[in-house]
């Protein structure tokens, strides 16, 4: 009797002995999927590092740093002497900038020495002073030109400065620019777009000069012309 009890009881447990060690199909593939999904965002971000990165293509248009660049800056001058009755040597560094394509600004310094020994008209003076100027270009070479003055003489007598007489002036009129070297306005030259480029010239001016100190000029011709360079940094 005893050991029929016992059978049924095995019979009974075997069941639920291989039911508790079966693996659920499921389970199997949640615990298949876990570990891909907890390496996923680590493989993402190691692609992401070992991907290769493409140069930033600049624009200059959308740049407001870029109305600064050095592509636009000119610096030159003109130098002026002669000797004889009358010795004369005038020294006028200038920088520009091209604010567009078509429009330059600049600035300049003057120092100008003149020894005039002609009877009658002799004097010595150093001249110095500053100027501001705006020109815009019209068709190919052409351009107009404005300028502000301001020139102080001081006359000498003797080895000392007897008199000083401020000449405060306006400039008008124009010339024609014939480009040295390479450049263009416009364009970087870089295959992107970028701010206009300043081109190196040489400058023939023809300007009228309008003195703002009534009875005193130190134009005495009624047209000034000046020859010029500008260099392109």
């Amino acid at each position: 009797m005893k050991l029929l009890r016992y059978l049924v009881f095995v019979l009974l447990l075997v069941p639920f002995v291989a039911s508790s060690q079966t693996r659920d199909p499921d389970g199997d593939l949640r615990e298949d999927r876990e570990p891909a999904t907890r390496d996923q965002p680590a493989q993402e971000e190691e692609d992401l590092q070992s991907a290769p990165v493409e140069p930033e293509q600049k624009d200059y248009s959308g740049n407001p740093n870029s109305f600064w660049s050095l592509d636009r800056v000119m610096v030159g001058g003109s130098l002026g002497a002669s000797f004889g009755s009358v010795v004369y040597f005038e020294v006028s560094p200038t920088a520009a900038y091209q604010m567009t394509g078509m429009l330059r600004l600049g600035a300049g310094m003057t120092y100008r020495y003149v020894n005039d020994t002609r009877p009658f008209l002799e004097y010595k003076a150093n001249v110095i002073g500053g100027r501001v100027f705006a020109q815009h270009d019209i068709y190919g070479g052409l351009f107009a030109h404005a300028e502000y003055e301001y020139l102080k003489a001081k006359y000498i007598e003797s080895d000392v400065v007897s008199s000083e007489i401020n000449f405060p002036s306006v400039l008008l009129g124009g010339g024609y620019a014939m480009p040295i070297g390479g450049g263009s306005s416009g364009s970087s030259g870089r295959g992107v777009k970028g701010p206009p480029v300043a081109k190196s010239m040489i400058q023939l001016q023809v300007l009228y000069p309008i003195s703002l100190n009534p009875g005193y000029s130190l134009y005495y011709y009624p047209v000034e012309i000046r020859m010029s360079v500008l260099i392109s940094l």
